[in-house]
């Protein structure tokens, strides 16, 4: 037989996200829409990177500053 104790686990859970772009904050329960759209960007640069090597870069958009700085770019598949 399997006893079991019932432990309270301690999560982090986001309360607002901020674009890095527009600098605009969304707070989780008031605009839950807008915050499922934003673009997170992580990645790291490799060797001869113009970022640097081995640097960790991130990004968090919202989803009205992709459309304006990338949006003539970007290639929209129906």
């Amino acid at each position: 037989m399997i006893e079991y104790d019932i432990e309270k686990v301690e999560k982090k859970t986001p309360k607002s996200i901020t674009c890095d772009v527009c600098k605009t904050k969304y707070c989780c329960g008031d605009d839950d829409m807008e915050i499922q759209e934003f673009t997170h960007l992580r990645f790291i640069g490799g060797f001869s990177s113009i970022f640097g090597d081995g640097v960790q870069m991130k990004g968090d958009i919202c989803q009205h500053c992709i459309k304006d700085k990338l949006g003539e770019y970007l290639t929209v598949d129906e």
